[in-house]
C-alpha cells in the first residue's frame, strides 16, 4: 500500500469519495482506514485532532477534510509548492460547479467561497503541533494536542456534501496540469496559471461586513481583473485588457446567446465595433473595477451580471464562470489538455466532440442564464 503524509487539514470540505489531482488525495476522516499515514502522524492522531473539533455552538463534528500527499513524490511536490496549487484547484473547481448551480436558483445555496477551502492553521508533526499563525501562538496551552480545541468560524458552519458541486471536467484539466508540472512540463506556463488560480480565490471569500456597501466589494472585483491578467501575461511587455478579450474570443462557446456578436465595443480591434456577451461581461468587470479602485460614482445596476436589468446575481458571482472556460482554453493552448475538435470526422472524434459539448453545455448555458435570464433569448 502506498504510504502518505497528512499535507494539510481542511474542516470543512465534504467529499462523498476521496478524490485525486494528480498523485495528491483528498478525503475526509471517514476514509483513513483505506490510506497508509506515515508514522509521524499516524491516523489515531489525525482521529483525535478531528474529534476536538466544534462548531461555533460546541457541537463536535463528525468528520473533517483531509489533503494527503504520497511520501515518494512528496519532495519534488513541495518544490513546485503543489500541495497549496491542488487545493487551490480543488476550490475552483468547486466555486465553479457552485456557480453554475447557483446561477439556476434564486438562492444560493451550493458552496461558492474560497473559504470552505481555508485550512487548520497548524501542522501535526511527532503527536504534536506546530503553529503557524501569531493568533495562535500567544497560546502557550496550545502546543499540547490534549488540551487543543480547534473550532470553525461563525460564518460559515457546517456544510453538507450535497453543498458541493465539483466541475468534474475542470477539476480533470487541474489533475493533468499538476501530473505535467511533476514531469517537468510547461513549467513556466503552468506556474503563470497557477498564480491566475490563487489569485482568484481573493475574489470570491466571503464578505464579512454586516453592512456591505458597494466599495467593499473594491477588493474582490480587483483580484477578479488580476487573476485575468496574470492568466494571460505575455512573456515580455505588459498586459492589457485586449489580451484577455483575445483569450475570451478563442474559446468555442455552446449556448447561441454567447456566441452572438450584439454588443457595442469601443475596441479600435474590433472592425464591425459589436462583441459577444463574454466579452461584453468582461469588459464590464473591467470598468467596474477602474471605477471603484478610482473612487469614480457607482451606480447599483453596474454591479449586476444581466445584459438588461440590475436584479439577480452580481458580476463577481457570475465572473469565476468565465474565468473557467479563459482557465481551460489557456491549458488548451499551452497543450496541457485537447483543444476542441472542429468538424470531426472519425468516430473517436466525434465521440471525444460530444462529450466535450455535453460537458461544457451546462457551463455554457449558466453563464447565459446569468446574463440574459433563464432561458431567454
Amino acid at each position: 500500500m502506498a504510504k502518505y503524509i497528512l499535507h494539510s487539514i481542511i474542516p470543512t470540505l465534504r467529499v462523498p469519495e476521496p478524490i485525486s489531482c494528480g498523485p495528491i488525495v483528498f478525503c475526509t476522516t471517514q476514509h483513513l482506514a483505506d490510506y497508509a499515514i506515515e508514522p509521524d502522524v499516524d491516523a489515531e492522531t489525525v482521529k483525535k485532532i478531528a474529534t476536538s473539533f466544534r462548531d461555533a455552538f460546541g457541537k463536535p463534528l463528525e468528520y473533517i477534510g483531509l489533503e494527503l500527499v504520497p511520501t515518494d513524490t512528496a519532495a519534488r511536490l513541495a518544490e513546485e509548492s503543489l500541495g497549496r496549487v491542488s487545493r487551490d484547484a480543488l476550490a475552483m473547481s468547486f466555486i465553479t460547479g457552485g456557480a453554475a448551480q447557483n446561477s439556476h436558483r434564486e438562492q444560493r445555496v451550493a458552496v461558492h467561497e474560497t473559504d470552505y477551502f481555508d485550512v487548520l492553521p497548524v501542522l501535526l508533526r511527532d503527536d504534536g503541533l506546530v503553529i503557524n499563525r501569531p493568533g495562535l501562538l500567544s497560546y502557550n496551552n496550545t502546543s499540547s494536542l490534549d488540551r487543543f480545541q480547534p473550532s470553525l468560524r461563525i460564518d460559515i458552519g457546517i456544510p453538507s456534501e450535497s453543498d458541493f458541486k465539483l466541475d468534474t471536467m475542470l477539476f480533470s484539466a487541474f489533475s493533468k496540469a499538476v501530473e505535467a508540472t511533476l514531469a517537468g512540463q510547461y513549467l513556466q506556463q503552468l506556474r503563470q496559471i497557477y498564480r491566475a488560480v490563487a489569485i482568484s480565490l481573493w475574489g470570491c471569500r466571503i464578505l464579512h461586513e454586516t453592512d456591505t456597501t458597494f466599495y467593499d466589494l473594491t477588493t474582490r472585483i480587483g483580484a477578479w481583473v488580476s487573476a485575468f491578467e496574470t492568466l494571460v501575461h505575455p512573456d515580455s511587455g505588459r498586459v492589457g485588457i485586449n489580451h484577455v478579450l483575445n483569450l475570451v474570443d478563442e474559446v468555442t462557446w455552446f449556448d447561441e446567446r454567447l456566441v452572438e456578436k450584439s454588443f457595442p465595443s469601443n475596441s479600435s480591434e474590433n472592425a464591425n465595433g459589436l462583441e459577444n456577451a463574454p466579452a461584453y461581461l468582461y469588459r464590464s468587470l473591467y470598468g467596474l473595477r477602474n471605477d471603484l479602485a478610482h473612487g469614480n460614482p457607482i451606480v447599483r445596476g453596474r454591479f449586476a451580471a444581466r445584459c438588461d436589468s440590475a436584479e439577480g446575481a452580481r458580476i463577481d458571482e457570475v465572473i469565476p464562470l468565465l474565468f473557467r472556460e479563459c482557465l481551460l482554453q489557456q491549458l488548451r493552448n499551452i497543450g496541457v489538455i485537447n483543444r476542441v475538435i472542429q468538424n470531426p470526422q472519425d468516430y473517436d472524434s466525434i465521440r471525444e466532440s460530444v462529450s466535450h459539448t455535453l460537458r461544457a453545455m451546462d457551463y455554457h448555458e449558466a453563464l447565459a442564464d446569468a446574463m440574459f435570464g433563464d432561458g431567454e433569448a
